[in-house]
């Protein structure tokens, strides 16, 4: 049994996107807000992290 039926079996982001189009405006700002907004961290810094944290899920 699949994961999420409403998806093909190995979807990309595209298709997740696709999919929900009325979500992808509000995640790409709270993606924004996370990588650029007020933070300790430097924008490098959460960067790195991001990239990291998509290297161990497999999205890098």
């Amino acid at each position: 049994m699949a994961l999420f039926p409403s998806l093909s079996e190995n979807p990309h982001l595209a298709d997740v996107f696709k999919k929900f189009p009325e979500h992808v405006r509000p995640l790409l700002e709270y993606h924004d807000l996370l990588l650029r907004g007020d933070s300790p961290l430097t924008i490098a810094e959460r960067e790195l992290i991001a990239a990291y944290v998509s290297g161990l899920v497999g999205g890098g």
